[in-house]
């Protein structure tokens, strides 16, 4: 059967180490635990053959398994130095996918990263390390931010790799466990000497060609509930990258360049889409949403004494969904988690509840012009803002006044709103709009922000 490499991902930085009296420090041995995930290799195998055609696709026309390196010494024979390698990897700043060295390309033959969480009496800590090994026999380390360049070569099918630390070589050779490669990455920082080497899984390298969510234990079809307190992603559903080999490895959840995007439906029951993104690439995973089996019903009496200004979404932090159907635990949505919708005309707010159902509640605003009114300076001109309704905004400077159609959003599932324009003729002399930035911060006597956006895109 074929072996397989892994790698988890991981980023850090490091910066080259300063030079001093040669000494040598081994890290061939390690206590940290190696843990891996729980998946299903066959299917998991079957996956990475539907990117066969992509990888076909994929002009590569370096061979890492080619490249046969020996020890590196000095010309004369002598034994490198820890100053001998920091010449030798000086020009190298950070870790790429290719180099390039008197105008010739020079590949990545193998990597390694790792990408982990530790805590400790409370105190949460992410390690980040990260390793390549380059064809002319170079490397390059990364680890929580700092860098060290290096030699390897191979003996037998051992990676050995000298690089440095405080003027001093550190050694560290790969090792094979239940047919996978690991480098440990050892401790490269000049100013800690408690950190011990962390195990990178890694192999031959070869360019990405996709991601792919490793969906086997998932639900297909979910509860409302669900969406709401449990997302079906997360750490039981890990992303992979799979290269031109077919070779794939996990996305750790600690990595900040893996992203999530959910856009949620509130009919129920919908089809529901969550969508991993990562550097540029995209993996969706589908779901099945039913309606909630939960009794919820809507709490709003809050509203009935209160009123807002136009421009505000705070009557949201009034509302909530709840359910006692389970005595142990009593389900509770709050407003700006909800899906709502406000008609503008008749000022009546709709709220879709997990179970399907749909309340509807009348929210009382402020109409009068000096809550709803902003003043700001632009370019010399003292430019006025009045909300008229949910979707309309007159603009005014001096005399001259226009109307705008407008929409309103909130930010971040705050409260804090922002406006933007959603019809507007600029086809006239003098236009108020085509006079003002992208953008403008609004302060009123309330100490209200609010934000007007030009373009109707936003």
């Amino acid at each position: 059967m074929k072996k397989r490499s892994f790698v988890i991902l991981s980023l850090a930085l490091f910066s080259l180490c300063s030079c001093g009296k040669d000494s040598s420090e081994s890290v061939l041995s390690s206590s940290e635990t190696i843990e891996e995930p729980i998946t299903n290799k066959t299917l998991l195998d079957k996956k990475a053959k539907e990117f066969q055609n992509l990888a076909d696709r994929c002009v590569y026309d370096f061979d890492p398994t080619s490249v046969e390196m020996t020890k590196r010494t000095n010309p004369d024979g002598s034994e490198l130095t820890a100053n001998d390698i920091r010449e030798l990897t000086k020009s190298i700043k950070s870790i790429d996918e290719t180099r390039t060295k008197e105008g010739k390309e020079i590949h990545v033959c193998y990597r390694f990263e790792r990408v982990f969480a530790e805590g400790f009496n409370g105190d949460y800590t992410i390690h980040k390390a990260k390793a390549v090994l380059y064809e002319d026999g170079l490397s390059f380390f990364e680890r929580n931010g700092v860098t060290s360049g290096g030699v390897w070569w191979k003996e037998s099918d051992t990676i050995h790799v000298s690089t440095t630390r405080s003027g001093r070589i550190i050694e560290t050779e790969s090792r094979e466990i239940d047919g996978e490669l690991y480098l440990p990455i050892p401790n490269i920082n000049s100013y800690n000497d408690s950190l011990t080497p962390i195990n990178a899984r890694g192999g031959y390298y070869y360019p990405v060609i996709g991601i792919f969510i490793e969906d086997i234990r998932l639900q297909k079809e979910v509860s409302a509930d669900d969406v709401f307190y449990k997302t079906p992603i997360g750490d039981e559903c890990p992303v992979y990258v799979i290269d031109k080999s077919l070779n794939y490895y996990p996305i750790n959840s600690f990595d900040d360049e893996l992203k999530f995007l959910h856009l949620p439906e509130w009919n129920y029951p919908h089809d529901d889409e969550y969508v991993a993104e990562y550097k540029g690439m995209t993996a969706i995973y589908s779901v099945k949403v039913l309606p909630s089996k939960r009794n919820y019903s809507l709490n709003s009496t809050e509203l009935t004494d209160k009123t807002f200004p136009l421009y505000t979404f705070d009557y949201l932090k009034y509302i909530e969904a709840s359910s006692t159907d389970d005595l142990a635990f009593n389900y509770r949505i709050k407003g700006n988690e909800l899906h709502t919708y406000l008609n503008p005309k008749t000022d009546e707010l709709t709220t879709f509840l997990p179970n399907g159902r749909l309340e509807r509640t009348n929210i009382s605003f402020n109409y009068s012009e000096e809550d709803n009114h902003f003043d700001t300076t632009y370019k010399g001109n003292e430019f006025g803002f009045t909300f008229k309704s949910q979707d309309s905004l007159e603009i005014s400077l001096g005399d001259k006044k226009e109307t705008l159609k407008i929409g309103l959003s909130h930010v971040f599932k705050s409260y804090l709103p922002y406006a933007f324009i959603t019809d507007h003729d600029h086809n006239h002399e003098g236009c108020l709009v085509d006079q003002l930035p992208e953008s403008l911060d609004l302060h009123n006597s309330r100490g209200v922000l609010a934000v007007v956006i030009k373009s109707s895109a936003n």
